[in-house]
């Protein structure tokens, strides 16, 4: 098998000796600098009228960081987080009980409601052969008409075990 390990594996391993925390700080520009460009088209003010409301979904959340973060931002109505490993799931609601977190499988799920924005950081490249289903699926269903989709790879060197 050469090695080759399933990411929600290696990642639930991660959560449970402290990388959520390092790779959490080491996307924190990449994510900050993604939000900045994204946000406005979700939430922004129009002539006249107030901070429009959005929700979103942060795809492979890993420790709820970013879903943490969106629900900060003015005008957010809700921000839940979802991956595949379900250690990083028990370390986002061991840091926010009352936030919205569920495992689940990228390739399958979909959200009970459409949100306004759906973020993801590193996760891309683990949908493999299955990308292009996956992105019709956030495009049909998880966004609503005009939902912004904001996603970041930036191959993560350090997980070599998990590379497709």
């Amino acid at each position: 098998d050469g090695g080759w390990r399933r990411a929600q594996d290696v990642f639930h391993e991660w959560s449970l000796d402290g990388r959520d925390e390092r790779m959490a700080s080491g996307h924190v520009r990449a994510v900050e600098e993604i939000l900045r460009e994204a946000l406005p088209l979700v939430s922004s003010k129009t002539e006249g009228a107030e901070r429009r409301e959005f929700t979103a979904i942060d795809a492979g959340c890993g420790n709820g960081w970013v879903a943490r973060k969106l629900k900060k931002v003015a005008g957010c109505r809700g921000a839940m987080g979802v991956d595949g490993a379900e250690g990083m799931i028990q370390r986002a609601k061991e840091i926010d009980p009352e936030g919205k977190y569920e495992v689940v499988d990228l390739k399958a799920w979909d959200p009970e409601t459409a949100v306004d924005l759906v973020h993801s950081m590193e996760v891309l490249y683990y949908l493999g052969d299955d990308l292009e289903t996956v992105l019709k699926r956030v495009h049909d269903k998880w966004l609503k008409p005009g939902g912004v989709l904001a996603a970041g790879v930036d191959f993560f060197a350090e997980n070599e075990e998990s590379y497709l």
